[in-house]
């Protein structure tokens, strides 16, 4: 459409009138202001249409599909995560608290509690030779480069020998991955991904979570392939998953995570702080935290890595030594979207 007289039109004034120069006198011709002030009603018509559809369409997918208009209706009003939610760690712990504490005798050759301390450190004396380290007098111990080097140099499987029983060890982050599968498995508000060290990190869950991909680009890929699926694919893209990630915390009724090694929150240090001073409770998981990471080398070492995180306003980082605190980490986090705890 044509607007007549867009232009506005100065009045004539007196030259020599310095008022009018500086600020001059304009006129809005009528049918220009009456467009204008017809566009909030307009504006007003528009909306109530669209939220017409909105709700014809609300009630047909309700009738279609009543469990997920319930689910989303629920995050609506802050409700993420599931009734039973702390049964996704709590019944993990029960199921391998006996496997775990079974270990634990075993590494320890079966010593009573109350035995170990002394034990262990008449073990110490006995391994170290005292020669090249063990305790001083005054109780602390002094071990000298030789004997370190022997301790490091030593083959994982004769360092997990004891006694006459070979433990088989688990990492944290396959406990971590563990725990999260029954975070994803029983919220379905959880959605995440990786860059693309879902393999290492144990991040990806295919048969439950799918890949967020047209099925056309997901060929290959195990897992059903749609947007409705519950796995970001980021690449090799830690600053764009992490920033993406805020993008979803802010907006969307979801709860986001991502996992890769804790060296290459490096690259993402940007947008992790943009969300701490945001307070966004996104989950972040690292691996591979040791200096002692394998043939990777010291690109995959994150030496300052950790004091850097934690040195960041509003950012609980957590590092846990066993699977109880792994466990305990996860109910912390989780306790964000309840109204038991609320952290920032």
């Amino acid at each position: 459409w044509e607007l007549e007289g867009l232009a506005l039109s100065a009045v004539a004034s007196d030259a020599n009138d310095h008022d009018d120069i500086a600020l001059p006198k304009f006129h809005v011709p009528q049918p220009v202001m009456k467009k204008f002030r017809d566009f909030g009603t307009r504006g007003d018509t528009k909306a109530d249409e669209w939220e017409e559809m909105l709700l014809r369409y609300y009630a047909q997918f309700k009738a279609k599909e009543p469990d997920l208009v319930r689910d989303l209706s629920e995050r609506m009003q802050g409700k993420y995560l599931t009734d039973d939610w702390h049964r996704s760690v709590n019944d993990y712990l029960t199921k391998y608290s006996e496997m775990i504490k079974s270990n634990l005798r075993t590494l320890h050759n079966e010593l009573d509690e109350a035995d170990e301390p002394v034990a262990m450190r008449a073990e110490f004396r006995v391994k170290t030779g005292m020669g090249g380290g063990g305790l001083s007098k005054s109780g602390s111990f002094c071990l000298d480069e030789t004997v370190i080097a022997q301790a490091l140099t030593e083959p994982p499987a004769k360092r997990q020998k004891t006694g006459e029983g070979v433990v088989k060890y688990k990492a944290g982050r396959v406990y971590v991955s563990e725990i999260l599968r029954s975070f994803v498995e029983l919220n379905p508000s959880i959605i995440g991904g990786s860059t693309d060290v879902a393999s290492s990190s144990g991040g990806h869950f295919p048969s439950i979570q799918g890949n967020f991909l047209p099925k056309e680009h997901g060929k290959g890929l195990p897992g059903d392939c749609s947007f409705a699926s519950r796995y970001i694919h980021f690449g090799v893209r830690e600053h764009a998953c992490v920033a993406i990630l805020n993008g979803i915390s802010s907006y969307a009724c979801l709860i986001p995570y991502c996992t890769m090694f804790t060296v290459f929150y490096q690259y993402a240090l940007p947008a992790v702080r943009m969300a701490s001073i945001s307070k966004f409770p996104i989950l972040y998981i690292g691996t591979h935290d040791s200096i002692d990471v394998g043939e990777d080398g010291p690109t995959h070492q994150p030496v300052e890595v950790l004091p850097q995180l934690r040195a960041m306003p509003n950012l609980l980082v957590i590092r846990p030594a066993d699977v109880e605190e792994i466990v305990g980490a996860f109910e912390v986090y989780a306790e964000q979207y309840t109204t038991r705890r609320r952290i920032h």
